[in-house]
């Protein structure tokens, strides 16, 4: 803040006679916008501007009742009527509604984790992207625009910002100019809607300074800057001006020092235009173009919210149960693990689909039916995800059923003194597997 600007706001806050205030869009961004007063108690430079990355604004002014007007590029001229009085500050905040139309972007999307995402917008001008309404620092350009891998679900913002074409020549040639020939000589241009001069070119023969003005079809001054030229020839110099919704406006050469300037004295058709800044002609007598290559701010608009869902990645930590009998009736498997999405996340029994309910992200439960544990030894449970399929989990069945003697009846044995018994053997009924044989001493009872 300079000494000047920081004077006016302690006399403001000391004589309580001042608006102030935040400008912004409706998404809270701020805005670097110029207020005034309405009529002709500002048309001497008497405006102040908006704080670019802030919005904040102080205007000290007398009691009584005022229409404060409020510019900026590619918002809606706003004007509100305020009554200042004595000992008390008037607060204006306002939200500007911009001219330029919402981009049209693609749905809200959805990926797994550790996925990028590839969203679209269509607009006019050049689509940006930002990662949250608020951000000056787009993070992509144009569309289709395409993420970094995202591992939380994100939110993308969507935004038509439109440059307008440059004016005038691209190169600056002519004829070198003394300030005798350049002081005070101006561009006279009409502007159809509030608009940012960013800065014009000019080509200087040495190292000096300009003093440049923009002023009303009058000659009311509405904005001056001196401009160090550091260097000579071709070079862009910053102006920032506010250019109002007006005709007949001016840019001046005033004064220059050190150096001389190159004019376009022949060769210049006027109107120079855009379709928004026309320059119709020059003052004085025949061609003297001195500012060429007029660059204008960029024209932004409300920002277009694009949800990316980030999916988690299920895992499976443990099932309940571990064993079964076989043979059994249906029963209800427990899954626990992380990451569980419901109406997404399947029980699946060898790979097949079972019926699942949704506990929670981290359980779920399953009906077994009969018929998966009739045969067998083990089974594989594993949770299936739009995501992908966790790694599996071991069931076992136990046999209950009761082993069946593959004889029915021993056979006879017969001898004199001594016999050989074979024991009998037995299979199980519920898996087909030989559980084994036993063999014991048995009882001889002689005749």
């Amino acid at each position: 803040m300079g000494q000047k600007q920081a004077s006016i706001i302690k006399l403001g806050k000391t004589s309580k006679l001042w608006t102030t205030g935040v400008v912004t869009d409706a998404s809270g961004n701020p805005i670097h916008a110029k207020v005034y007063i309405g009529g002709t108690l500002d048309n001497s430079g008497a405006w102040v501007e908006t704080s670019a990355t802030k919005g904040d604004y102080h205007k000290v002014q007398i009691a009584g009742t005022y229409n404060v007007i409020f510019e900026a590029p590619g918002y809606a001229t706003q004007t509100i009527s305020a009554t200042i009085t004595n000992g008390a500050a008037t607060n204006l905040n306002v939200t500007m509604i911009p001219t330029t139309s919402l981009p049209t972007a693609s749905n809200d999307v959805a990926i797994c984790q550790g996925q990028t995402a590839t969203l679209t917008a269509s607009g006019t001008g050049t689509i940006k992207w930002y990662d949250s309404a608020t951000a000056t620092t787009a993070v992509g350009t144009g569309s289709p625009f395409t993420t970094l891998a995202l591992n939380t679900t994100t939110s993308y913002f969507s935004e038509s910002e439109v440059i307008p074409a440059n004016v005038g020549p691209a190169t600056a040639t002519g004829t070198s100019s003394t300030n005798t020939a350049v002081a005070n000589r101006y561009l006279i241009f009409n502007c159809t809607t509030p608009t940012k001069l960013k800065s014009v070119l000019v080509n200087a023969s040495a190292v000096g300074q300009i003093l440049v003005e923009l002023q009303d079809n009058t000659g009311k001054m509405l904005e001056s800057k001196v401009v160090q030229l550091t260097a000579s020839g071709s070079q862009d110099i910053a102006l920032d001006f506010f250019l109002p919704a007006q005709t007949g406006l001016r840019l001046v050469s005033r004064q220059l020092s050190s150096t001389n300037l190159v004019v376009a004295t022949s060769g210049i058709t006027y109107p120079l235009t855009n379709g928004t800044v026309s320059i119709t002609a020059n003052s004085g007598t025949g061609t003297f173009l001195p500012f060429f290559n007029w660059k204008f701010a960029p024209i932004k608009g409300l920002r277009e919210e694009v949800v990316v869902n980030v999916k988690p990645i299920a895992t499976l930590s443990s099932i309940s149960p571990t064993t079964i009998a076989s043979g059994g009736s249906d029963f209800t498997l427990t899954v626990n693990g992380f990451n569980f999405v419901n109406g997404e996340s399947i029980v699946r029994w060898n790979g097949t689909d079972r019926l699942t309910t949704f506990v929670s992200t981290t359980e779920l439960t399953a009906t077994i039916p009969a018929a998966d544990i009739a045969t067998g030894v083990t089974a594989s449970v594993t949770v299936f995800n739009p995501c992908g399929t966790t790694s599996g989990q071991t069931i076992t069945f136990l046999s209950v059923c009761a082993p069946v003697a593959d004889l029915t009846v021993l056979p006879t044995i017969t001898g004199q003194c001594s016999a050989t018994v074979t024991a009998p053997t037995a299979t199980s009924s519920c898996t087909g597997a030989v559980i084994g044989t036993t063999s014991t001493v048995l009882p001889i009872t002689t005749q």
